[in-house]
């Protein structure tokens, strides 16, 4: 039984950070337009990827654990952007910045949540994505201040 309710938490607390990647990946979906000709827009491409990437992840290990990746609607997700991403580009950085913040946070609170295996995933293939996505979008908001 102890197995059954730790696969339980580590689906729950999965499917939750699931829904954070799907926040930020269409979060950087509607600021990408706004970078087509800018510097910066290959980098910020390679992070959208890189989220793209944890959510193949995520919804691999959830349906390891025997979960449903679905339970949560993309619409949800959609709903969560920041508006100031309709904003300039400075303003999307900005959320962009917030969007990274939180899941880094939601990660690093969470990740105790999870079982030994699911945990070493997470730091292995994930948390290391998640804090250069987040340092990369966090120096591009402190340069373009500059």
């Amino acid at each position: 039984m102890g197995v059954e309710m730790g696969q339980e938490a580590s689906i729950r607390t999965l499917i939750a950070f699931l829904r954070d990647e799907l926040t930020t990946v269409a979060s950087y979906r509607r600021a990408l337009p706004r970078f087509s000709d800018a510097p910066d827009g290959d980098d910020l491409r390679a992070c959208l990827a890189s989220h793209e990437r944890r959510i193949a992840t995520l919804e691999r290990r959830i349906r390891f654990l025997g979960g449903d990746p679905n339970e949560q609607s993309d619409e949800a997700a959609d709903a969560l952007v920041a508006p100031a991403l309709g904003a300039g580009g400075d303003a999307a950085i900005s959320a962009l910045e917030e969007s990274e913040d939180r899941g880094l946070k939601h990660y690093l609170d969470d990740v105790c949540k999870l079982d030994r295996d699911t945990r070493s995933m997470v730091a292995r293939e994930i948390l290391p994505e998640q804090v250069r996505t987040y340092d990369f979008v966090s120096d591009l908001r402190l340069a373009r201040r500059l």
